[in-house]
């Protein structure tokens, strides 16, 4: 893949974005991700503070949390912030927070911007890597209530409809996102 189309076209503000940037596409690059195109599911976004990128994960389009988000503050190597999640498109880490999201701090601790995009790279490629089930409760031919939730340790992604409706055995099950990533 071609560097340039993952996470838009923004350059970063500050040499620290710019840099933490670049080495994030070109980790991004080498995934093999069946179904997502870089160029129309990854996108970044310099307006605000922080630097804030995001993948919107395959298969997942009518799931209300199917984003992957990642923002990235920058100031110097001792003091730069990562945060990840999984989110909405168009709100800034609003996902549930759970045991799988990331959060680097490195006050006191040098990490340069690279090592920071690396990290944020390996944590978007494992959570890629984790296969999504689509559950449905149904009221005669009519979804009811939905429910994903990852594969490999049966955790809650996100869910809609009315919790009653969920209290009961599920009427079908899907694979919605296959986990099928690889770098």
């Amino acid at each position: 893949m071609v560097e340039h189309l993952w996470f838009g076209d923004e350059d970063g503000r500050t040499p620290e974005e710019a840099a933490f940037l670049t080495e994030l596409r070109r980790q991004a690059c080498t995934w093999t991700v069946p179904g997502l195109d870089p160029q129309e599911e990854t996108s970044s976004l310099t307006l605000l503070t922080p630097l804030y990128v995001d993948l919107g994960v395959p298969g997942l389009d009518d799931a209300p949390v199917n984003f992957l988000e990642v923002a990235y503050w920058g100031t110097t190597p001792a003091q730069s912030q990562l945060q990840g999640a999984w989110g909405a498109k168009g709100y800034l880490l609003d996902g549930p927070s759970n045991p799988g999201d990331l959060e680097v701090k490195t006050t006191g601790v040098a990490a340069a911007p690279e090592q920071l995009a690396r990290w944020a790279a390996e944590w978007m490629l494992r959570q890629l890597q984790r296969p999504v089930l689509r559950q449905d409760w149904l009221s005669g031919d009519q979804v009811a209530a939905s429910a994903w939730r990852w594969a490999d340790d049966g955790g809650s992604l996100a869910s809609t409809g009315p919790r009653r409706s969920r209290r009961r055995p599920a009427d079908r099950q899907v694979l919605a996102w296959s986990g099928e990533a690889g770098s």
